[in-house]
């Protein structure tokens, strides 16, 4: 067996989980690798509610263990704040708008900032 970990920053992060995801959900990889391990750091928002409901299960299979590290007023972290539905026949709309379709995955880890002495 071997050890599979993969992470990233911002942008990096994001792109790493999902090849994580996609990564233990493929039978190839998991043959010689259990559980593909993420660590994403200021990550911005990936998926919609379904894929975070897939991740979990991958999650409760113990295929994929994810810890996500968050900085305290990171804001980077929240976006995209909303996310366009695409429709190929209607224009964009304001309806066209879904502000809850991002969510994130894994365990947070939230780093904040020291307090100063005073």
């Amino acid at each position: 067996m071997y050890r599979l970990g993969v992470s990233g920053h911002s942008l990096g992060a994001a792109l790493a989980t999902l090849f994580g995801f996609y990564a233990a959900s493929d039978l190839r990889i998991l043959e010689k690798v259990n559980p593909v391990q993420v660590y994403s750091f200021a990550s911005s928002f990936v998926g919609d509610h379904r894929f975070r409901t897939a991740f979990k299960l991958l999650e409760r299979e113990g295929k994929i263990v994810h810890a996500r590290f968050v900085n305290d007023h990171d804001f980077v972290t929240m976006l995209p704040f909303i996310s366009p539905k695409v429709d190929l026949e209607r224009r964009l709309t304001y309806k066209s708008w879904d502000i809850k379709s991002y969510k994130h995955v894994g365990l947070q880890v939230f780093l904040a900032q020291a307090e100063e002495n005073k």
